[in-house]
């Protein structure tokens, strides 16, 4: 096998994780809570995510003419298109290829870590409820008496 080949299966493993935290982070909670601020992560030149858009235009990096490739969170179709670009972009170059893997992982942390935010505020926030839950459940009790 391939030295860039192996690369790039390294790249789609971690992009395969990413996508399970994306999953993660998108999961429903027991009441409302909003999703965090998004944090850009640049996986390699001009290759951003999560997409970002103003107006409905794709961001470009200042003093640059190329296009940047923003990817949104339901990119699991384009994985190994993704890998590919991925490792077309850093050169087939180590270095780069190994930061764009650790970039990867930063963000799949970062979802699972949101993730887990998410989860306990909502957990937070029914516990806070409780007492307005019990209130109004006395009241309906003493209202079905009368």
């Amino acid at each position: 096998m391939k030295t860039e080949e192996k690369y790039r299966r390294l790249v789609e493993a971690a992009l395969q994780e990413l996508w399970g935290g994306i999953n993660k982070l998108m999961e429903p909670t027991a009441c409302a809570v909003p999703m965090p601020r998004p944090r850009v992560f640049s996986f390699a030149p001009t290759i951003i995510w999560p997409e970002q858009k103003r107006d409905g235009v794709v961001w470009k990096k200042a003093k640059q003419e190329e296009e940047v490739y923003s990817y949104s969170l339901n990119f699991n179709s384009d994985i190994d298109r993704l890998s590919k670009v991925i490792i077309n972009k850093c050169g087939g170059q180590p270095r780069l290829i190994l930061r764009a893997l650790r970039r990867i992982q930063a963000a799949t942390a970062w979802c699972y870590a949101r993730a887990e935010g998410r989860r306990c505020m909502a957990e937070e926030i029914l516990r806070q409820q409780a007492r307005a839950v019990e209130a109004l459940e006395a009241e309906a009790a003493l209202a079905a008496l009368k």
